[in-house]
Parts: structure tokens; C-alpha cells; sequence
């Protein structure tokens, strides 16, 4: 069983993930999650 977490990710995490080449970056591992549903993001809406 795979467990889910809540994170608040910088928006430079997300632009590296998108521009990187490799696969195995840790970036684009951490966008895998978010996509597999694996991690929600949080997020504030106040502003």
C-alpha cells in the first residue's frame, strides 16, 4: 500500500520537473507523485 502526502511545493520544483531531460531527477520524480496521486499539494487561496 502506497501512502499519500500533503506537500507545498515551490514553484521552482514544478518549472525544474517540466524542463528537465532526465527521468530520474528529483524534480520529476516529485511531479511523478503529485500526478500518480501520491502527493497532494496544498495550497492558499487568499491571495
Amino acid at each position: 500500500m502506497k501512502k499519500t502526502y500533503y506537500a507545498v511545493y515551490d514553484t521552482n520544483i514544478l518549472v525544474s520537473a517540466l524542463l528537465t531531460s532526465r527521468k530520474d531527477s528529483p524534480t520529476a520524480l516529485l511531479l511523478d507523485m503529485v500526478l500518480e496521486g501520491r502527493v497532494i499539494l496544498l495550497y492558499n487561496q487568499d491571495h
